[in-house]
């Protein structure tokens, strides 16, 4: 966890915001150690899911997903200058994709919706 600094302090920052890395720092650990034990020791091969920001400043490009288990959500929304984002689409059907929703280990790709 990186500590926030406040001019030349070199100590933690306290309040709300700190409370909040804490907590997605927490949250990354827990995502990361199920990610890696369904690797090594469920032998689980992941697949890649790509998302298509179309003109949109992105993040990350794919996430990936366990069959048998829900798409992660992507980190960060894609940002489009002028516009908002709205949902992420299955680029084949062109319907919202359900995040709650088993993955059945079809090939799908995400693509951007803004309003």
């Amino acid at each position: 966890m990186r500590w926030g600094r406040l001019e030349d302090v070199s100590y933690p920052s306290f309040g709300g915001e700190y409370e909040k890395n804490v907590d997605i720092l927490k949250d990354f650990v827990q995502q990361r150690e199920h990610y890696l034990t369904s690797l090594w020791v469920d032998k689980k091969q992941p697949k890649k899911i790509y998302l298509d920001g179309g003109e949109a400043d992105m993040y990350v490009a794919y996430v990936e997903a366990f069959e048998g288990e829900k798409v992660p959500y992507p980190n960060g929304d894609p940002e489009l200058m002028g516009s908002t984002f709205d949902c992420w689409l299955n680029g084949y059907t062109d319907e919202p994709y359900d995040f709650d929703e088993i993955y059945e280990g079809q090939d799908l790709y995400l693509k951007a919706r803004f309003k």
